[in-house]
C-alpha cells in the first residue's frame, strides 16, 4: 500500500488518513486499501463521507448490529476499534478513504444469464433503486446514501435481507424496508 501510491494525498504528500487507516486496525478487516474485503465487510474505499460516518457512529453507539454470520458480529468488533479512536482520527481515515477510487466488482464465480441480468434489472427499475444510488449504483441522490458498485455479492445479498427483515434499522432503513419488504430471497440474489 505504501509503494502504490494510496497514501498520498491530491498534492503528492501522504495523506495523514492512510497511516491512521493501517495503524487504528481497519485493514483487519477491510483490508490494507479499504476494497480487499476479509471476513463479510464491505468495501468501502470511494464511499461517500457522510454515510460513511453516519455508519460508524450508527455501530459506535450501537445502533446498527450485525447479525451473526460465520465470522461473528462484525460490527461488535468495529465497536471495540471505535471505542479508541479519536473522532479526530475517524475524521481524517473516512476523508483518505474517499479519496481512493471505488473498489473494482469480483466477477461472479458462475455470470448471470442474460435472463437472469434482465429479471435483475427489472427489479432494481420497479424498486426504484437508481432514485437514491443512481442507474448504475455509484452516483447517490444524497452523500447519506451509500455508493453500491464495488461491494461484493455476500454484503449486498446480507444487507438488502437486514433491510427487508428490519434487522437493520439505522439511517434509511425505513425507506428500503418499505421498497423491498416483498423482495423473495431469490430476487435479492439477483439484485
Amino acid at each position: 500500500i505504501l509503494s502504490s501510491g494510496l497514501c498520498e494525498a491530491q498534492n503528492g504528500e501522504a495523506h495523514p488518513g492512510a497511516e491512521l487507516y493501517l495503524t487504528r486496525g481497519c485493514y483487519g478487516c477491510h483490508g490494507f486499501a479499504g476494497g480487499q474485503k476479509t471476513l463479510d465487510t464491505p468495501n468501502i474505499t470511494g464511499q461517500n463521507k457522510v454515510y460513511m460516518l453516519d455508519q460508524m457512529r450508527y455501530i459506535g453507539d450501537g445502533r446498527r448490529l450485525g447479525l451473526p454470520n460465520e465470522a461473528g458480529d462484525t460490527t461488535a468488533g468495529m465497536r471495540g476499534v471505535l471505542h479508541y479512536v479519536p473522532q479526530e482520527d475517524v475524521d481524517k481515515i473516512v476523508d483518505y478513504l474517499s479519496r481512493l477510487p471505488l473498489a473494482k466488482p469480483v466477477p461472479l464465480p458462475s455470470p448471470l444469464t442474460e435472463q437472469q441480468k434482465r429479471e435483475a434489472q427489472q427489479i432494481f427499475d420497479k424498486i426504484g433503486c437508481a432514485g437514491c444510488h443512481g442507474p448504475n449504483g455509484q452516483s447517490p441522490a444524497k452523500p447519506e446514501y451509500p455508493i453500491l458498485a464495488g461491494q461484493t455479492r455476500t454484503y449486498l445479498r446480507r444487507q438488502l435481507s437486514y433491510f427487508r427483515d428490519l434487522a437493520r434499522t439505522t439511517g434509511q432503513s425505513q425507506v428500503m424496508e418499505g421498497k423491498i419488504h416483498e423482495l423473495s430471497d431469490k430476487q435479492i440474489e439477483l439484485l
